[in-house]
């Protein structure tokens, strides 16, 4: 259990809350988290709001798990977009910073806004190699009938 301050020790209600919270299993909410802690959950909520050290402990286990699992969603994704879902397609290309999203800026004109960062991808992909080479291998395939296109009527 990680905890953001050496000064900072969890109750053990807390430190069970913690504990629950990093236990295999998807799905979990609060209430099964709370009542495998034998805590009650206004309690959580009251440490949550109160308690700085407890909501980023909290947090970093939160984030932990959503690293843990995001190489898994990522190679799912990329089987879906291999397999021709395009909207999988889309999103590995936009998390690739391959397209951009079209805003419209006003009546006249319409700009084109990034949404990915490019720099936090090539880290994530760096840090997952086993999800990288299929991952650039998609988006760079030669198989013009999977490029990625602008949808029809895209004006660019």
């Amino acid at each position: 259990m990680s905890q953001n301050s050496s000064d900072w020790t969890p109750t053990p209600k807390q430190a069970a809350v913690l504990e629950a919270a990093q236990e295999a299993g998807l799905n979990r909410s609060i209430s099964m988290i709370c009542e495998a802690a034998d805590v009650d959950r206004r309690g959580f909520y009251r440490w949550l709001e109160k308690d700085a050290a407890f909501k980023s402990t909290w947090e970093d286990i939160w984030r932990g798990t959503i690293k843990r699992h995001l190489p898994g969603v990522i190679s799912a994704v990329v089987a879906k977009a291999q397999d021709g879902d395009i909207p999988a397609a889309r999103l590995l290309a936009d998390l690739a910073g391959i397209l951009t999203t079209r805003v419209e800026a006003n009546v006249q004109s319409k700009v084109a806004v990034a949404r990915s960062d490019t720099k936090a991808l090539e880290r994530f992909l760096y840090e997952h190699p086993e999800i990288a080479d299929p991952f650039i291998d998609f988006l760079f395939r030669p198989d013009p009938e999977n490029a990625i296109e602008g949808t029809p009527g895209d004006t660019r």
